[in-house]
């Protein structure tokens, strides 16, 4: 913690996690130069919106002061982007986060090759497996892996991860001492141990569907590639696999039966040019010029994933649902298998309290006509991640729906 702290804390929470605040920082370079600066400094600088100037105005630091003593209480640290701690690798983001809390080491992920693995909360039991043993295979071989710590392919890969001794690192969608059963409630001391637990969030900031997506492009910068093992043509995991590729990630997918739901997510991105994944060393081959000398090449493993004895318990952390499969006689709607938190199911029909700019350029582009993503990338100029993001928070929070085609609605 140092001097600018309190100002990083106030800034993100007038502007809430996920903001593109970059021009902010490189006009003003620091945050607490913003929260000196003036309404006409600020109009100025002309890095921040009419609304985010507005909510600028409120100096009040209490609520700030507040979080540091909540953070101390539970011996929860917090990291900066004026941080040695902080992770280079989210700078490739506008909207990088102003501030992460952490238990474990964050720093775990310092000189190591990190990959994110993503997928679907209602795993099969297969997918489980695959996982786990991808998980521990690569950290085998020394690398870092990143997830979303959720029920199902998140905390498999975790679990895989802890099974070989290596670290991993969980990027929460709420606070700390927020009540949402998320699949790491029974590993977040292990992986406390053996890397981090890393939130966007305050440790009291509650669980919210909304969270979710802003959440993934955290998981989506800290890893060098994302691999996807089952994920559903509309889930979180794509978005996740996209925003990588936006940021010039490499996208993995572990290749499934077409006649399951939960795998034509990772057939789709296959058949959109992301690398198939058989063994560890088919992500890992990929490293060899850029990051040779952080893999241990002697124990990269060729293995089938399929192939492996590996034990791994995964009873704890199973949604409930092993299977979906698509009957012969009845259509499924894809929403039975959204990847919407179990828990904050009752957001879908809630409306947020005030939008983004990312989101209020999204839902004015839909409101001119229905639009798919790439026309609404014409009519805002906006990355197409903050876009993904913005059409999954809006689609979750009930302002807009997608029938089909991928095409959007307002609602």
């Amino acid at each position: 913690m140092n001097d600018m702290t309190l100002y990083w804390i106030w800034l993100q929470l007038r502007l809430g996690s996920g903001a593109n605040v970059d021009e902010g920082i490189a006009f003003f370079e620091n945050p607490k130069a913003v929260y000196d600066a003036t309404h006409e400094q600020l109009v100025f600088s002309a890095a921040f919106t009419s609304g985010q100037i507005k909510k600028l105005a409120d100096k009040n630091l209490s609520d700030a002061q507040k979080v540091i003593t909540e953070c101390e209480d539970i011996g929860c640290g917090i990291v900066t982007p004026d941080s040695d701690k902080y992770p280079k690798a989210l700078m490739c983001m506008p909207n990088y986060p102003l501030v992460l809390y952490t238990l474990g080491d964050i720093e775990c992920l310092k000189n190591k090759l990190a990959i994110s693995i993503v997928g679907t909360r209602r795993a099969s039991d297969s997918g489980l497996e695959i996982a786990g043993k991808l998980s521990a295979s690569l950290c085998r071989a020394g690398a870092v892996v990143v997830s979303g710590g959720a029920l199902g392919i998140d905390s498999a890969a975790h679990l895989g991860a802890l099974s070989a001794g290596g670290s991993t690192v969980a990027v929460l969608g709420c606070g700390f001492n927020a009540k949402y059963h998320d699949g790491t409630d029974v590993i977040r001391d292990d992986i406390e141990e053996n890397g981090a637990l890393i939130s966007e969030y305050h440790p009291s900031f509650a669980a919210r569907a909304m969270n979710f997506p802003i959440r993934n492009r955290i998981i989506a910068a800290l890893g060098m590639g994302t691999v996807v093992i089952e994920a559903a043509q509309k889930s979180g995991s794509l978005i996740t696999a996209n925003i990588s590729a936006d940021y010039g990630r490499d996208v993995f997918a572990v290749p499934g039966n077409a006649a399951n739901l939960i795998q034509l997510g990772t057939i789709g991105l296959i058949r959109d040019g992301a690398t198939p994944v058989f063994s560890s060393s088919d992500i890992l081959n990929q490293y060899s010029v850029t990051y040779s000398d952080l893999i241990d090449w002697d124990k990269v493993e060729s293995d089938l994933l399929y192939q492996s004895h590996e034990e791994i318990d995964f009873s704890k952390i199973k949604y409930g649902v092993n299977k979906i499969v698509m009957p012969k006689d009845k259509k499924v709607d894809e929403k039975e298998i959204e990847d919407i938190p179990p828990a904050t199911e009752s957001c879908k029909n809630s409306i947020p309290d005030g939008l983004s700019p990312a989101e209020r350029a999204v839902y004015e582009a839909i409101a001119e006509g229905n639009s798919d993503s790439d026309s609404i990338k014409e009519k805002t100029n906006l990355p197409m991640s903050d876009i993904l993001v913005a059409l999954t928070t809006l689609e979750i929070s009930g302002i807009i729906k997608c029938p089909g085609g991928h095409i959007y609605k307002i609602n």
